[in-house]
């Protein structure tokens, strides 16, 4: 089983602002989500120990630390597969400052996909690369924890459920929840 869990609440998340590549600290709310998803992870693993696999961002570094107070010591590790999707000079700026700066861009392009042709940003062909890979490596696994972000924490659940991709961006990126994802295609949202 693959536990799926999006870092707490930042203060560029509160600001409106898209993150990317660039990082801001969780507020008190994301400190009290990171730390209902320990509390939800441990009503589910039964006392199983899995490896936790990170993204080195620093939210989800500390939203790591946070889900861990609640299990008991487990391997954990730093996964670069798992970043959020750099938007380039995009990184964070609100919707009004990327329509001001390059008007017209984000209606340009097919809806929730405007993000992958950011300039000096990663394009969608490279996210779905790693997630794929980070996908197969988990699979292999009888339980992992994967602590990640919106974006990409949509593509790997749309990878997951074999979804077309305007489906996978539509999907829920709750911070306060696990996603819990089967063998077998399934997801189950653990809250």
């Amino acid at each position: 089983m693959i536990y799926l869990l999006r870092h707490g609440e930042t203060e560029f998340n509160r600001e409106g602002r898209y993150q990317g590549a660039a990082d801001s600290p969780l507020t008190e709310r994301g400190q009290g989500q990171s730390l209902t998803c320990g509390r939800i992870l441990q009503r589910h693993l039964d006392g199983r120990l899995p490896p936790l696999w990170c993204s080195p961002q620093p939210r989800a570094q500390v939203t790591a630390g946070l889900v861990a107070r609640a299990l008991p010591p487990l391997d954990q590790r730093l996964d670069p597969r798992l970043r959020e999707i750099s938007m380039g000079v995009w990184d964070g700026l609100t919707r009004a400052e990327i329509e001001s700066g390059w008007p017209g861009t984000r209606k340009a392009h097919p809806p929730r996909q405007w993000m992958f042709h950011a300039p000096g940003g990663e394009r969608l062909k490279q996210v779905l690369e790693r997630l794929r890979s980070l996908l197969a490596d988990a699979g292999r696994l009888p339980d992992v924890i994967l602590v990640g972000h919106g974006v990409t924490g949509r593509l790997l659940r749309g990878l997951h459920r074999n979804l077309p991709l305007p489906e996978a961006l539509r999907l829920d990126a709750a911070q306060d929840a696990v996603f819990a994802l089967g063998p077998d295609g399934s997801e189950t949202r653990l809250d």
